[in-house]
């Protein structure tokens, strides 16, 4: 299924961080439904500057991104890190990211996790 909507946020000044306007919701492929609030504060994703053309900090694409963040700050339980990261790859899939960007920021989140 994916994505629901669309990722509705503001830039918290001086932070680099941005708050949720809206709430965000997907649909994993097993049917299970997440929904980040309204006012989840997120940093996007942490990508070195000199990679931000192929992986831009801005558009849909940040939706992935977003539901990662909170999977692993505030998820359910029943998703536990490496199930974080697994969703976060199939979402990526879900926005239509080919398969080498979206196996590269996957293997970036698994291996920012061990620090």
């Amino acid at each position: 299924m994916g994505f629901l909507n669309t990722l509705r946020a503001e830039h918290l000044p001086g932070e680099g961080r941005w708050r949720l306007l809206s709430p965000l919701v997907y649909i994993t492929r097993k049917g299970d439904q997440i929904i980040i609030p309204a006012g989840y504060v997120t940093d996007l994703y942490t990508t070195p500057r000199w990679l931000w053309s192929v992986f831009p900090r801005d558009g849909d694409g940040l939706r992935a991104p977003v539901l990662h963040d909170y999977l692993v700050t505030n998820g359910p339980p029943k998703y536990p890190r490496a199930a974080a990261d697994r969703i976060f790859r199939e979402a990526l899939e879900e926005l239509g990211r080919g398969w080498l960007p979206r196996w590269t920021m996957w293997a970036g989140v698994r291996v920012g996790g061990w620090f």
